[in-house]
Protein backbone atom coordinates (compact mmCIF):
# COMPACT_ATOMS: atom_id res chain seq x y z
CA UNK A 1 0.00 0.00 0.00
CA UNK A 2 2.56 2.45 1.20
CA UNK A 3 4.51 2.21 -2.31
CA UNK A 4 1.68 2.49 -4.51
CA UNK A 5 0.69 5.86 -1.93
CA UNK A 6 -2.54 4.59 -0.89
CA UNK A 7 -3.07 5.31 2.72
CA UNK A 8 -6.35 2.89 3.64
CA UNK A 9 -7.49 -0.02 1.49
CA UNK A 10 -10.25 1.94 -0.25
CA UNK A 11 -7.93 3.87 -1.78
CA UNK A 12 -5.73 1.21 -2.58
CA UNK A 13 -8.42 -0.91 -4.60
CA UNK A 14 -8.75 3.17 -6.51
CA UNK A 15 -4.83 3.30 -7.21
CA UNK A 16 -4.94 -0.39 -8.63
CA UNK A 17 -7.06 0.72 -11.00
CA UNK A 18 -4.14 2.51 -12.91
CA UNK A 19 -2.34 -0.43 -14.97
CA UNK A 20 1.15 0.50 -14.76
CA UNK A 21 0.71 1.06 -10.33
CA UNK A 22 -1.03 -2.79 -10.27
CA UNK A 23 1.71 -4.50 -12.59
CA UNK A 24 4.06 -2.57 -9.71
CA UNK A 25 2.26 -4.06 -7.44
CA UNK A 26 1.66 -7.52 -8.36
CA UNK A 27 5.08 -7.83 -9.06
CA UNK A 28 6.32 -6.83 -5.47
CA UNK A 29 3.38 -8.50 -3.37
CA UNK A 30 5.83 -12.12 -4.53
CA UNK A 31 7.75 -13.05 -1.64
CA UNK A 32 10.90 -13.23 -4.58
CA UNK A 33 10.44 -9.42 -5.41
CA UNK A 34 9.87 -8.53 -1.87
CA UNK A 35 13.12 -10.39 -0.38
CA UNK A 36 15.10 -8.82 -3.37
CA UNK A 37 13.73 -5.74 -2.65
CA UNK A 38 14.48 -5.54 1.39
CA UNK A 39 18.07 -7.01 0.77
CA UNK A 40 18.75 -4.06 -1.26
CA UNK A 41 17.32 -1.70 1.37
CA UNK A 42 19.61 -3.25 3.91
CA UNK A 43 22.22 -2.99 1.39
CA UNK A 44 21.96 0.68 0.65
CA UNK A 45 20.95 1.21 4.62
CA UNK A 46 17.90 2.38 5.17
CA UNK A 47 17.14 -0.45 7.22
CA UNK A 48 19.86 -2.22 9.76
CA UNK A 49 18.23 -5.33 9.89
CA UNK A 50 16.34 -7.93 8.48
CA UNK A 51 15.01 -11.58 9.65
CA UNK A 52 12.91 -13.75 7.92
CA UNK A 53 11.22 -16.21 10.21
CA UNK A 54 8.57 -18.70 9.07
CA UNK A 55 6.27 -17.02 6.76
CA UNK A 56 7.06 -13.63 8.98
CA UNK A 57 9.64 -11.24 8.31
CA UNK A 58 11.33 -9.12 10.74
CA UNK A 59 12.82 -5.62 9.57
CA UNK A 60 14.20 -2.81 11.70
CA UNK A 61 16.05 0.65 11.47
CA UNK A 62 17.50 0.13 15.04
CA UNK A 63 18.62 -3.19 15.63
CA UNK A 64 21.13 -4.84 13.91
CA UNK A 65 20.85 -8.10 12.39
CA UNK A 66 22.93 -10.10 15.44
CA UNK A 67 20.63 -8.21 17.38
CA UNK A 68 17.24 -9.27 15.69
CA UNK A 69 16.80 -12.65 17.49
CA UNK A 70 16.82 -11.39 20.97
CA UNK A 71 15.00 -8.72 20.21
CA UNK A 72 11.91 -10.92 18.40
CA UNK A 73 12.39 -13.33 20.61
CA UNK A 74 11.51 -10.86 23.56
CA UNK A 75 8.36 -9.40 21.32
CA UNK A 76 6.64 -12.88 20.87
CA UNK A 77 7.32 -13.43 24.55
CA UNK A 78 5.63 -10.25 25.46
CA UNK A 79 2.73 -10.80 22.79
CA UNK A 80 2.17 -14.70 23.84
CA UNK A 81 -0.93 -14.72 25.91
CA UNK A 82 0.19 -18.03 27.50
CA UNK A 83 2.83 -16.45 28.91
CA UNK A 84 0.74 -13.64 30.00
CA UNK A 85 -1.67 -16.08 31.94
CA UNK A 86 1.15 -17.88 33.49
CA UNK A 87 2.97 -14.55 34.47
CA UNK A 88 -0.41 -13.41 36.06
CA UNK A 89 -1.54 -16.83 37.91
CA UNK A 90 2.12 -16.72 39.45
CA UNK A 91 1.23 -12.90 40.21
CA UNK A 92 -2.08 -13.85 41.77
CA UNK A 93 -0.36 -16.69 43.76
CA UNK A 94 2.34 -14.73 45.59
CA UNK A 95 -0.91 -11.90 46.49
CA UNK A 96 -2.56 -14.58 47.90
CA UNK A 97 0.03 -15.99 49.62
CA UNK A 98 0.71 -12.19 51.05
CA UNK A 99 -3.21 -11.79 52.06
CA UNK A 100 -2.91 -15.08 54.23
CA UNK A 101 0.49 -13.95 55.99
CA UNK A 102 -1.55 -10.65 56.32
CA UNK A 103 -4.71 -12.00 58.27
CA UNK A 104 -2.16 -14.35 60.13
CA UNK A 105 -0.34 -11.63 61.60
CA UNK A 106 -3.18 -9.52 62.06
CA UNK A 107 -5.33 -12.48 63.65
CA UNK A 108 -2.44 -13.30 66.18
CA UNK A 109 -1.27 -9.88 66.87
CA UNK A 110 -5.33 -9.00 68.30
Amino acid sequence: MRMTGAKTKALLAEVLEIHALKSLHDKYSKRYHMDKLLDELLARGFITGKLAFGRRIYLSTHYTIPELPDVIKALLIKNNSKVKRDINKAEEKRARSKLIEMIKTNVTAS
